[in-house]
């Protein structure tokens, strides 16, 4: 009998849990993102320059899409 009353008990407790994030959600819409986008200077072969604050030295990155 103990363990039907803690499963009762746990599936209870899961149960509110996502009742509360549907209601949760359901108060507080999703933001869309405004953050705004800028262009960076390409090399002529299509990479990327980049300094690491912390160091001085120059490291070159390629990203392939």
């Amino acid at each position: 009998m103990k363990t039907d009353f803690y499963t009762k008990v746990i599936l209870t407790i899961i149960a509110v849990a996502l009742t509360l994030n549907l209601v949760k959600s359901s108060i507080t819409p999703a933001m869309a993102d405004t953050k705004k986008y800028v262009t960076l200077p390409l090399n002529p072969d299509g990479s990327i320059n980049v300094n690491i604050n912390k160091m001085n030295e120059t490291m070159d990155v390629s990203i392939k899409a």
